[in-house]
């Protein structure tokens, strides 16, 4: 009697599916990390409507904090639902939600400006990262306007699922310095303090999705590796830039 020896292969149609899933499954956990950082950086407003290291939040900003947090929260939650929705082959849902991340986008974004020129008018002294706030404020408006470029050119290109899955995820780290700043834990493993701590959680998060990316297509990926160059050098540039006279003279103008 003849053995036959049974070799599993896979087709060009399970690659396909195996890859699409990982791809899915890759976003969707992106997403997950993004809101686990965004809820421990802000849990002390979330949970005692607190500012960090337990300050106690101005009663004037008490509306614009509460309207900035809960905009934040809908836009990282939402992320993590559409990814999961599209995972899911739930497009439909997911399309009809899409809508509700193209109100959230102005929302988010003119909330974090106001939030932004009211706490540096409000605290024109206060050294944050070895960096005088007056000064910061360039970097804030900085990562809203990467937000706004990648958030809006998302969802215009949406019919590009591959290129409108990277431009959602870069919108939402460009945004996440804010929270990670919040988590001293953090902070300390990048030497603390100073500039370097404020920025390498967000810079290495980026770094690692970048490489995981990469591993994930098996080669190296272009459009991860791009948004991650455009949050480092927007960032560097404003952070080079703040510290200059033109810049403070249009802080002074723009807080006053």
């Amino acid at each position: 009697m003849e053995n036959k020896s049974h070799v599993a292969t896979i087709t060009p149609a399970v690659y396909r599916r195996l890859a699409r899933n990982s791809e899915l499954f890759f976003y969707s956990a992106a997403a997950g990390v993004n809101l686990l950082f965004l809820f421990i950086g802000f849990s002390p407003f979330f949970l005692h409507d607190q500012g960090e290291s337990g300050r106690i939040i101005h009663p004037g900003m008490v509306i614009f904090d509460v309207v900035h947090g809960m905009s934040m929260l809908a836009w990282y939650v939402l992320s993590l639902v559409q990814a999961l929705l599209v995972s899911s082959n739930n497009r439909r849902l997911h399309t009809k939600l899409g809508w509700v991340s193209v109100a959230l986008i102005p929302l988010v974004a003119i909330s974090s400006v106001i939030i932004a020129l009211r706490s540096v008018g409000a605290m024109p002294s206060l050294i944050f990262f070895q960096i005088p706030y007056p000064h910061f404020l360039l970097l804030m408006l900085t990562q809203v306007s990467v937000f706004l470029v990648c958030s809006i050119s998302g969802v215009l290109l949406r019919k590009r699922p591959n290129v409108h899955r990277v431009l959602m995820l870069t919108s939402s780290l460009s945004l996440l310095l804010g929270a990670t700043a919040r988590i001293p834990w953090l902070n300390d493993i990048f030497s603390g303090y100073i500039p370097v701590g404020y920025f390498g959680p967000v810079f290495a998060w980026c770094a690692v999705l970048t490489t995981l990316g990469s591993i994930r297509l098996g080669k190296f990926d272009r459009r991860l590796a791009a948004g991650y160059v455009l949050i480092v050098i927007a960032n560097l540039t404003a952070y080079a830039v703040a510290g200059s006279s033109f810049w403070e003279h249009w802080a002074t103008a723009l807080v006053s």
